[in-house]
């Protein structure tokens, strides 16, 4: 019996393998394209009737934990909504932060009434940002529940943007999207960061 040349079918399988996938793995990729372009059309053509006299109290809710280089930024954005003051309630909650997280929003705290900050107990049930959420929710007061991080900057017509959804009958979630600072567009999404309220979410 003819000994068999070691690698022999491993090597013939490799050959095999792209001249018989090529054409599936073609499919699928246009398939994809197709599904992002689809994706891509309906956020730039896709409206959502407006409501201006739908204002109820919305409560933002941000966790942070050893957030001091970035937010100093994300609380001068928050300063900038356009929501009326009046129907505001920012609650960000210090996640057992070791840095100067927790001084930030004392100071801050103390130059906005809009804005809350307490400190989540540690050494219940939940831990890390599902107890400073947790714990957050319970202090709040809006209707509506917002939720960013403190690494983020949200536009000044974010509430507005986020909330007319809600004055739809069976609406009870909103999900939006982040852009990265360092996202200058792509061959399917070649517009530049949304600037203002109106292109959110």
């Amino acid at each position: 019996m003819a000994a068999q040349t070691p690698g022999l079918t491993g090597r013939f399988l490799f050959c095999m393998f792209p001249s018989t996938m090529v054409p599936l793995l073609l499919l699928l990729a246009l398939l994809y394209a197709a599904l992002v372009l689809l994706c891509a059309v309906a956020l730039a053509t896709g409206k959502w009737p407006a409501h201006p006299s739908f204002r109820p109290r919305v409560s933002i809710i941000i966790a942070a934990r050893n957030e001091e280089n970035v937010l100093p930024s994300c609380l001068e954005a928050l300063g900038r909504l356009t929501y009326p003051r009046s129907l505001l309630d920012v609650v960000v909650v210090d996640d057992g932060s070791t840095d100067r997280t927790a001084a930030i929003l004392r100071e801050s705290a103390g130059h906005h009434s809009f804005l809350r900050y307490i400190s989540a107990p540690q050494g219940g049930p939940l831990r890390g940002k599902v107890n400073a959420l947790a714990h957050g929710i319970d202090a709040s007061h809006g209707e509506i529940l917002l939720f960013t991080d403190a690494d983020c900057l949200v536009p000044p017509g974010w509430v507005e943007e986020t909330v007319r959804f809600y004055a739809e009958e069976g609406v009870g979630l909103v999900a939006g999207f982040t852009v990265s600072r360092r996202w200058t567009g792509s061959f399917f999404f070649p517009w530049p960061p949304p600037r203002s309220g109106s292109d959110f979410p």
